[in-house]
């Protein structure tokens, strides 16, 4: 919960797309995507509005363009930068 020391919780919903069913058609609609894999969200520009990626050791020397996806180091990082749309 917000404003309790160092703890926060907000529902986050997993859905899998399924096998042979397009990414990008199976996240139409959504207003946030995040994923650590940049060729995947590479394909949901312009699909998903607000894109992240998570950062880690094996993605930093990607160039992501700014434009395109944001990085984030933790679920910290990423809840706080969405938490002001909901």
């Amino acid at each position: 919960v917000p404003g309790q020391g160092s703890c926060f919780s907000f529902v986050l919903p997993l859905i899998a797309v399924g096998r042979d069913v397009s990414k990008a058609e199976a996240c139409r609609g959504l207003d946030v995507y995040i994923d650590d894999d940049w060729d995947k969200l590479e394909l949901l520009v312009g699909v998903v509005p607000r894109l992240f990626l998570f950062s880690w050791g094996y993605n930093q020397h990607l160039t992501v363009p700014p434009t395109s996806a944001q990085r984030v180091e933790s679920w910290r990082e990423f809840y706080q930068k969405i938490s002001p749309e909901f």
